[in-house]
């Protein structure tokens, strides 16, 4: 039995829909760090939402569009106080966030949300949950 096909197996049924019936080992590999990824984002989503009540701080909307014709969205945002928190992650591996088109895409997006009475504040993914981020967030949200 090939790698491919004993990866194939172990993964969820809706991925191996996406893969089709034979696809080459790196589609596999690409399609089962993918899942890993979702399943961090996910974990890391819940733990922040765990610390934001642990804290009893206000929970925060995901994924809020704030641009009137662009299709740009905050990772969490609390839309009253117009204050975003966005997570910028593949900072050390060359992520979209830190290779030039992205790093520049990231600009205009800020830049215009600052014009619309936003302020945007920044983390690492890896800092989401911490004490730090904590203790950001409750100065600018009291």
């Amino acid at each position: 039995m090939s790698v491919a096909k004993v990866k194939l197996a172990s993964l969820p049924p809706s991925v191996r829909a996406k893969l089709g019936k034979r696809p080459r080992a790196s589609k596999v590999s690409d399609a089962i760090k993918g899942e890993l990824r979702k399943a961090r984002e996910a974990e890391a989503r819940r733990l922040f939402f765990r610390m934001l009540a642990i804290a009893r701080l206000p929970e925060p909307e995901t994924e809020v569009s704030f641009h009137p014709s662009r299709k740009w969205r905050f990772d969490y945002a609390w839309p009253a106080a117009k204050i975003a928190l966005e997570v910028e992650g593949g900072v050390w591996t060359q992520g979209r966030h830190t290779r030039g088109s992205g790093f520049v895409k990231d600009m205009d997006k800020y830049n215009a949300a600052a014009v619309l009475g936003w302020r945007v504040l920044r983390v690492m993914p890896d800092r989401l949950t911490g004490l730090a981020t904590e203790q950001m967030l409750r100065r600018v949200l009291k």
